[in-house]
This record gives structure tokens, sequence and C-alpha cells, in this order.
């Protein structure tokens, strides 16, 4: 085990957590967005176990899933691990840098 896969461990699992104890609070209930983060819940957690046991090496993923991984355990924790707000991420950057 090296430190990709020490990086590529903490990054999955570290986002598959944020999105498993999401609190809802007063927010609607929505079917997709549920969907969704169960989906990335799985993959995430999926991936990291995966590399945990070595059934999985970091040198064995390409690049581009490399920072695929990074980017989207970045914006779900930028999201505060909310679906609805991280697919609505482009247009709150959009408006936070204000582009005219």
């Amino acid at each position: 085990m090296n430190l990709l896969d020490i990086l590529l461990i903490i990054l999955s699992l570290s986002s598959c957590l944020r999105l498993l104890f999401y609190r809802r609070g007063i927010s609607v209930f929505k079917v997709g967005y549920s969907v969704i983060a169960y989906l990335l819940i799985v993959s995430s957690g999926a991936l990291g176990l995966a590399i945990l046991t070595g059934i999985l090496q970091g040198e064995t993923i390409p690049t581009v899933i490399i920072l695929l991984i990074k980017t989207t355990a970045i914006a779900i924790f930028y999201s505060g691990g909310n679906v609805a707000r991280l697919l609505k991420l482009p247009g709150r950057i959009k408006h936070a840098i204000n582009f005219r």
C-alpha cells in the first residue's frame, strides 16, 4: 500500500460517510436526488473498501479517474453532503464569482 492508495481510501470513504450522514432537516425529499446520493455512497464506499482490502490498487486506476475522485470528494464536502446543492454547483460558482 502506497501513498496514492491511502489518499484514495481517505477521499472515497470520507465522501461516502459525509453523504451517508447528511441530515435533510426541513428540506423537501426528492427521489431523484436520493437515488443519485445512494449511487454515490455505494460507488465511493465500494472503491474505498476495494483499495483497502487490496482488490484494487491505485496504480491500476487511470489518472483521469483519480482526478475525478478528488474533484467529486471536494465538491461533496463543499456542498455539505447535499446532493441537490452539489448538482446545482456550477450555477452557484457562477453567481459567486459574478461573471458578466
